[in-house]
Formats: structure tokens, C-alpha cells, sequence
């Protein structure tokens, strides 16, 4: 007996074909999609499959044939079906992929682009606007990919058409166990990949689900946007009115309170005028009642005489003595008038007092509401003054070319740095350095660079010019701002003469701006506290940073400090001395006495080169209680950067160490002004040096900062002039940091 066609002969049926789990993010997208999709599975095309599987025939009889084996696959069974089913999916997966295709190209984003500000002012929101178009970049792909997957099931189909065409043919060999084991794979096969169409099908509806949604968020910020930035325009015109509103109002107010006073001043004096007068007055009546009063005693001596005389002549003179009564009546009326005009006087010299004593309480209340007016004006003045440096840009940069070194008696004409006139279309003042064509190389015409900064200061201007220049800033710092202004520049380029000045004993007119903002801000102290009862208290510290490290140079100690930040992201000194000051000639007298314990050495370059760079800090604390200023004026003294060659300091091991530790702070005082300057700027490495770490505060929020940059002149130093003026416009570049580089917070 023949072995029968069953588990012997042919292999075992393939595994069923599972889909790879998702997650449950993906499933929990894609639920309401797939609750509209058709099931994953055929129950048809799974009993077809089964069929062929299970159905095991025997060839033991002669009767038995090609066709009663294939019996289950007949016209009207399970192949036919299976063809139909297959045909089917791959057309319905085409369509779906067709579809998906048209809705991606109606998904399109709106062009928001324009509408849209800098990315450099997008908020998050905005950001997950752009993304949409990202998603339906994806959709499109994962389209692409459904349509050839759709093309494979076409292919699959076509395939088992050929198969079932060969087994129904009556010329094609009989059947074989291993041919009908293909087809079975090649079944599961086709149930597989229709599986994982409709599962691209469901993928593809989320996708484009996701991509309605996240366009209507992109329509709906853009509309928001757009709302916001009305809402913007109007508010600063609402408050622009406001403010010439207000301006008008209390200019009007000011003078109506200007002209009162001079008014009270003019009745005050009318007053006065009035009571001379009665005064005059009164004391001619009393002459004249004296005059009156010698009369009347010259009357009663005639009368009196008279009398005698009468009694002698009594008969005779009977009617004289008539007479002599009604004088003596007129006597006594006229002291009694006397008596009255006193009294009068007395009244008139009351009224007089009682005018000038209000008049005095007027003028005290007209100079009270003056003084209030004026603190109002000062309020008004410091937030003007501080738009005005707001609006040239909290961060500036001067540029101080030093004059030409003597060489005995005669000056170096070999100057390479210029400053020309600045050009119409220029943003400042410019400077112009020549290309240093190196020798030996190919023939070519030099070049001349120009740079634009806020302000050049070329070698004829003095050290009282260089002040006027950076005069406001130390307003600002007065005002109650952090302001910090630094020198920066190669060794021997004048940054110590600019900052400090001159040695002890040299010309006061060669004092630096350290001196001279000390007696600015003393003078506005003193102006303060005499007009407007504010009470201050200022000190000064001093630190130098040498090898990276921090040390105090107004106290005793000579040990290393630690540098911490507090909770309130401010940068603390501990035991850094701090000495209170009281007038500007005791602030100068320390800050000599402490340069003296600077690091300082000679090499080829400076024979005073600094070692170090000196950080003097003036505290402003201001209170009229009712208001409190704290301001904080930063002088800044860098070290000058060197080259080794150049300077000698590779010669030196001491020397080349501290050179090191110098290049390596002003290098990432670069990095961080690098990073300053750029729009999207996630983190600034202040961290990186004690220098740059100090020097934080002065870089953040809406404090002040000046950068001078020193340039020599000379062609010998054409290198570092160029190095540094591109420095320089890496600065005219930044923008005060406005949040916390700790926490990523928006300061106030």
C-alpha cells in the first residue's frame, strides 16, 4: 500500500504570520481609526488556507485523479474565493493609498512663514506649528511606502492566478505534495502582507488625523498671533497718548503752580508795603497829636491867665470865660481821638502781621509742592535717560586708538591704524587697518578693512574726552542700575592708563575714568541728599583674578576666595573686604594703595605688564523713604592678551603660566560673547572662567555694559590690532542675556 499524502510526504504548514506589537501611545492615536477600519483578518481566506492545510488525499486507488484531489479547490471553492479576496485588497489598498495621497496634498500648511515673526521671537507654540509641516512630510512617505506595498500584493495575486490556472489545466503534470506546500506559504504570505496593509491603512488615517489636528493648531496660533500683535500695537498706541497726555497735564500743572507762587510772592510783598504804610501813618498821627497836645497846654496857660485876668475883671470878661469852656470841651474830643486812632493803628499793624504770616505759609506750601514736582521731574528724567542708553543699546563698544610711542625724542611714524571720516551709509564711527601681506607669497594687492563701532576715540583725544563719552553710564549707575565697563586689548595698548590713570604723582589731568566717575557720582550724591533729602551709602571692593583665581587686594589676608551663587542668581565674594567711602578722595587714596598689591611684571612688550585682571566694584545704596536705589558701578582692567614669540614670556616659566591662564580667560570670555551673539542661544558657558562667571550680572537683564577696546597704533602690532577689532564686532553683535543661564527663567 502506497504511503498516503499526509504528514509524512508533506511539510508541516508554515507559522501564521503576527504583526509586531505597538505601543500603547501608538495604539492609543491610531483607536479612532482603526475603530472605522475593516477587521485585520479574513475569516474566509483563513478557512481557505485551512482547508488546503488539513485536506490529506491518498493516490492508492487508480480512480483517483488530478481533480478529485484538487476537489476543494475547484471553480467555486476556496482558490477562486482566495483570488477574489486577494484582488480585492490589493485594489482596496491601492484606492486607500490613492486617497491618502489626495488628502495629504489637501493637508498642505497654510504658508505661515510670513506671518510668523524671527524664529528668534517664536514661542514654543509656534515652534509646534512648523512641525506640522514635518508630519506631512511623513504622511507623503509613509504613502509612497503603501502604494508599493499595494504593487507586491498585485504581484502575490497574479502569482497564485498562474498557480491555479497551471493546477486546472489538464496538461500540467500531477500534482505534487511540495507544489502545494508553495502554494499554502505562499497564501499565508498573501494574508500576511494584507494584514499589514490595512495596518499601513490605519497607520495612514492617524497620520492624517494627526496632521488636521496639528494644522488647525498651526491656523488657530497664527490667528492667535496675529490677535496679539494687534493687541500690542494698540496698547503702545493707547499708552503713547497716555503718556503726552500726562506730559501736558502736569507741564500745565507746573506752571499754574510757578504762577501761584509768584503771585503769593507778589501779595506777600503788597502787604508788607501796606504795613510800612500804616506804620507811617500811625506815627504821623502821633506827631500830629503830639503837636495838638502843645497846643492844648499853651491853651490852658492863656486860659488860665485868662481866668486870673477874669477874676480881676470878672464883670468884664463873663463872656470870655464862656469861650474858655468850649475849648476845654474841644481839648477833651480831641483826646478822646487820640485814644481812637491808636486803637485804630494797633488794629491795622495786627491785620498786617496776620497778611504776612499767610503769606509766608503760602510761599512754604508752593516751595513743598515745588519739591515734590521736582522729585516727580527726576523720576521722569531717570526713565528717560535710561531709555535713551536702552535705545543706543545696553551693551556698546568704544574703540581708543593710543597715541604713537616716542623713541627718545622722536615719535614713530610707522602707524597702521587710522580712524577716517565715518561714510554716509555708516552705522558709527569706523576704523581702518591694512592687510599684513606676508612676504614670499603670491603677488597681490593688500587690502584695507574697515570696522564700525559706537564710537572711536582716535589718539588726539584725552582722557577728559574718553569720560565725556562714557558719562552716562555712570549716571546709570547712580540711577540704581548694574553697569560694568571693561578695557580690553594687548599688552602695552594703554587699557591700565585708560582705566586707572596715571601712577601716584602724576597730572591730574590724566586722571582715568575710575577717578573721574568717583568724583561724578560723589558730586550726584551730595546733589541728592541736599535737593531732595535722599540719604546714601556707598563702598568700594577690589579683587584681582590671577591664575583663575580669586584674591583680595583691600584686605590683609593673601589666601585664595570662594566664588558662590545664591538663590537669588547673584554672584558672591565670600570674605571679600568692603569698605564704606565718604568722599571721592578717600575712595582714590585706597584704590592706589590696593593697585600697589596687583601682579604686575616686565616683559619685551610692557615693562608694567599686568598679570591679572582688576575688578573694582562701587555699591550705591540710596533710600528718601519711599523709593530704594541700589546701583553697582563695575571697572573692569584686563589683562592684555600676548603672544608668546612677541612678548618673551615663553622664556620665563612663570611667565608663560600666568600668559596661559590670561589667554585662557580671554578666550572664553570670546566663547561666551559668541554665544551672546547668537539668536537662538540655549546655554552661555559663563562657567567656564572666574572671569566670565563675575562677569555674568553685567551680562544679563537690563544691566549696562561698555567694552574699550585698546589699540597700538604701530605696524609691529598689526596682528593683534586686527585680532582684537574682530573681537569687537563679535561684541556689537550681543544682546543682554534676559534668561537666568541656570534655570532658562525670563529675569525681570
Amino acid at each position: 500500500m502506497p504511503t498516503p499524502l499526509g504528514a509524512s510526504n508533506l511539510p508541516p504548514p508554515p507559522p501564521r504570520v503576527k504583526s509586531p506589537p505597538r505601543s500603547s501611545s501608538t495604539a492609543a492615536e491610531t483607536t479612532t481609526s482603526a475603530e472605522k477600519a475593516e477587521p485585520m483578518e479574513a475569516p474566509h481566506t483563513q478557512g481557505v488556507a485551512r482547508a488546503i492545510s488539513v485536506r490529506k488525499v491518498q493516490f492508492d486507488d487508480a480512480s483517483t485523479t488530478r481533480d478529485s484531489w484538487l476537489s476543494p479547490l475547484g471553480d467555486d471553492d476556496g482558490v477562486d474565493d482566495l483570488a477574489k479576496e486577494l484582488e480585492r485588497q490589493a485594489t482596496r489598498a491601492e484606492r486607500q493609498a490613492a486617497s491618502a495621497q489626495a488628502q495629504t496634498d489637501s493637508l498642505s500648511p497654510v504658508p505661515v512663514k510670513r506671518l510668523l515673526p524671527h524664529r528668534g521671537t517664536l514661542t514654543p507654540r509656534d515652534l509646534e506649528s512648523r512641525e506640522s509641516k514635518r508630519h506631512v512630510a511623513a504622511l507623503r512617505l509613509q504613502t509612497l511606502l503603501h502604494h508599493r506595498r499595494a504593487e507586491k500584493a498585485r504581484e502575490k495575486t497574479a502569482q497564485l492566478e498562474r498557480l491555479r490556472r497551471r493546477a486546472r489545466s489538464p496538461r500540467s503534470p500531477p500534482p505534487s505534495p511540495y507544489r502545494d506546500a508553495e502554494a499554502l506559504q505562499l497564501v499565508q504570505k498573501a494574508e500576511a502582507e494584507s494584514v499589514e496593509a490595512r495596518r499601513a491603512r490605519v497607520e495612514a488615517e492617524a497620520a492624517r488625523d494627526r496632521a488636521r489636528a496639528a494644522q488647525r493648531q498651526a491656523q488657530d496660533e497664527v490667528e492667535a498671533l496675529s490677535e496679539r500683535v494687534a493687541q500690542l500695537e494698540r496698547a503702545q498706541a493707547e499708552a503713547h497718548q497716555r503718556a503726552q497726555a500726562d506730559e501736558a497735564s502736569r507741564t500745565a500743572a507746573l506752571e499754574a503752580r510757578l504762577h501761584a507762587l509768584e503771585d503769593a510772592d507778589a501779595r506777600a510783598a503788597s502787604a508788607l508795603r501796606e504795613r510800612d504804610a500804616a506804620r507811617a501813618d500811625a506815627e504821623r498821627r502821633a506827631a500830629e497829636q503830639l503837636r495838638r497836645e502843645a497846643d492844648a497846654a499853651v491853651a490852658v496857660e492863656r486860659a488860665e491867665r485868662a481866668r486870673s485876668e477874669a477874676q480881676a475883671h470878672a464883670d468884664a470878661m463873663s463872656s470870655r470865660i464862656d469861650g474858655l469852656a468850649q475849648a476845654r470841651e474841644a481839648a477833651e474830643a480831641l483826646a478822646k481821638t487820640k485814644a481812637e486812632e491808636a486803637v485804630i493803628a494797633q488794629r491795622l499793624e495786627r491785620n498786617a502781621d496776620a497778611r504776612a504770616k499767610a503769606a509766608t505759609k503760602e510761599a512754604e506750601a508752593c516751595r513743598d509742592a515745588f519739591d515734590r514736582d521736582r522729585k516727580l521731574w527726576d523720576g521722569v528724567r531717570r526713565r528717560l535717560h535710561n531709555r535713551v542708553v536702552e535705545l543706543q543699546g545696553n551693551i556698546r563698544v568704544f574703540v581708543r586708538v593710543r597715541p604713537a610711542l616716542t623713541v627718545g625724542s622722536k615719535v614713530s611714524s610707522d602707524e597702521a591704524v587710522s580712524c577716517p571720516p565715518s561714510r554716509a551709509n555708516s552705522s558709527g564711527d569706523e576704523v581702518e587697518v591694512p592687510e599684513d601681506v606676508a612676504f614670499g607669497g603670491p603677488p597681490r594687492k593688500a587690502r584695507t578693512f574697515r570696522f564700525a563701532y559706537d564710537r572711536v576715540l582716535g589718539p588726539q583725544t584725552n582722557q577728559l574726552g574718553v569720560f565725556d563719552a562714557v558719562r552716562p553710564f555712570c549716571q546709570s549707575a547712580l540711577d540704581g542700575y548694574k553697569v560694568c565697563i571693561f578695557a580690553y586689548g594687548q599688552t602695552g595698548s594703554g587699557k591700565t592708563h585708560t582705566m586707572l590713570g596715571p601712577p601716584v604723582g602724576g597730572n591730574e589731568d590724566d586722571a582715568g575714568i575710575l577717578q573721574r566717575s568717583l568724583g561724578l557720582v560723589f558730586d550726584g550724591v551730595a546733589h541728592l541728599e541736599q535737593t531732595q533729602d535722599w540719604k546714601f551709602e556707598l563702598s568700594v571692593e577690589m579683587l584681582e583674578i590671577y591664575l583663575d583665581g580669586v584674591y583680595d587686594l583691600l584686605g590683609d589676608s593673601t589666601e585664595k576666595l570662594t566664588v558662590r551663587e545664591t538663590l537669588d542668581e547673584d554672584i558672591v565674594v565670600e570674605n571679600l573686604t568692603r569698605r564704606k567711602v565718604e568722599c571721592a578722595e578717600d575712595a582714590d587714596q585706597i584704590l592706589r594703595a590696593a593697585s600697589r598689591n596687583r601682579h604686575t611684571a616686565a616683559t619685551n612688550s610692557n615693562k608694567t605688564s599686568s598679570r591679572s585682571h582688576c575688578l573694582f566694584a562701587l555699591r550705591i545704596t540710596g533710600t528718601n523713604g519711599i523709593e530704594t536705589r541700589e546701583g553697582v558701578l563695575n571697572l573692569v582692567d584686563l589683562a592684555g592678551s600676548e603672544r608668546l614669540h612677541v612678548s618673551g614670556s615663553g622664556a620665563d616659566p612663570q611667565l608663560l603660566r600666568e600668559a596661559k591662564f590670561i589667554n585662557s580667560s580671554l578666550s572664553t570670555l570670546g566663547t561666551v560673547v559668541g554665544a551672546l551673539a547668537k539668536k537662538d542661544r540655549s546655554h552661555v558657558p559663563y562657567r567656564d572662567s572666574r572671569l566670565t562667571f563675575l562677569l555674568r550680572p553685567s551680562l544679563c537683564g537690563d544691566a549696562k555694559c561698555l567694552a574699550i577696546f585698546n589699540l597700538a597704533p604701530e605696524r609691529a602690532h598689526l596682528r593683534e590690532s586686527l585680532s582684537t577689532l574682530r573681537f569687537g564686532q563679535k561684541v556689537t553683535k550681543c544682546a543682554p542675556s534676559q534668561k537666568c543661564a541656570k534655570c532658562g527663567h525670563q529675569l525681570k
